[in-house]
């Protein structure tokens, strides 16, 4: 069972009334890209904005995620695009459970990774 809250450091939000979450992307990509695909293979259903990303993962080949997993310096230009897509739909995805966790408002910063920029 994927545990956003594994991912998840809480820190002083900026807005009153919000939950503020840092990240590693090094982390929570290869994780919740993980989950993503298996939720897809199985079948599990999933409702609301999750439904974006589960259906945009049952669009892409099979390689955008293999590309996803490879750092972005070792990535041929060919390719990046496709990767990007992958790492914006998986972003998407754990970004919701996230949302999902807390009761409230949320903020969300990704921590810097060259190997994980899109």
């Amino acid at each position: 069972m994927f545990r956003v809250m594994d991912f998840a450091v809480e820190v002083a939000a900026k807005r009153e009334g919000a939950t503020r979450f840092e990240v590693r992307p090094g982390k929570i990509y290869p994780a919740a890209l993980v989950d993503l695909r298996n939720a897809v293979k199985s079948g599990r259903s999933v409702d609301g904005a999750l439904l974006i990303y589960y259906n945009g993962a049952k669009r892409m080949p099979a390689e955008a995620w293999e590309l996803a997993l490879v750092p972005r310096g070792q990535v041929d230009e060919s390719d990046v695009a496709t990767r990007a897509v992958a790492l914006e739909l998986t972003r998407g995805w754990f970004t919701e459970l996230l949302h999902r966790s807390i009761n409230g408002p949320m903020e969300l910063h990704i921590l810097k990774d060259e190997n994980w920029r899109l």
